[in-house]
């Protein structure tokens, strides 16, 4: 559930900021300081200069999620959802999740997620959109309830 990526927002809503931050965390990496904190004003947590990079880079360790990787990107870094012939996946997306890129089209974006997991064996991954959901499902009304009943599906299967 909410597979959005942690890079995507921050760089179209400050582009600058962005690119000053990462360029800081690959420094900081450089200087053998990947374990120290970034700057309070670079995220909203305290997050070490590694940790920053594996979210917020490209091709950072934990960018899996981001809408701007072709299909093939998509697939090399999610296909190990198949790797497991007894794996079942629900690929849930909320619409309304806060954390999304302006304009994404969260529909498309889910079913190339959905596509991604099941490169090695299809049918491994199902999708769900959710569309009035935000990103912790504390809104969305009967919609939560829809993503339970669908959790339950496939825990059961």
């Amino acid at each position: 559930q909410a597979p959005v990526s942690d890079r995507e927002q921050p760089a179209a809503q400050d582009p600058e900021s962005y690119v000053t931050n990462i360029a800081l965390a690959e420094k900081m990496c450089r200087d053998g300081k990947a374990d120290e904190c970034m700057p309070r004003a670079a995220f909203w947590a305290p997050i070490t200069a590694q940790r920053f990079l594996d979210l917020q880079a490209m091709s950072g360790r934990d960018d899996y999620f981001s809408s701007d990787y072709t299909d093939a990107e998509l697939a090399e870094r999610l296909q190990a959802a198949g790797e497991h012939p007894a794996l079942h996946m629900l690929v849930a997306f909320s619409g309304a999740d806060e954390y999304l890129r302006p304009g994404l089209d969260t529909v498309a974006h889910t079913k190339r997620l959905t596509a991604a997991c099941n490169a090695k064996r299809p049918g491994t991954a199902v999708a769900l959109h959710l569309s009035a959901c935000n990103h912790n499902l504390s809104e969305g009304g009967e919609e939560v309830n829809v993503f339970l009943q669908h959790v339950k599906d496939v825990l059961v299967e």
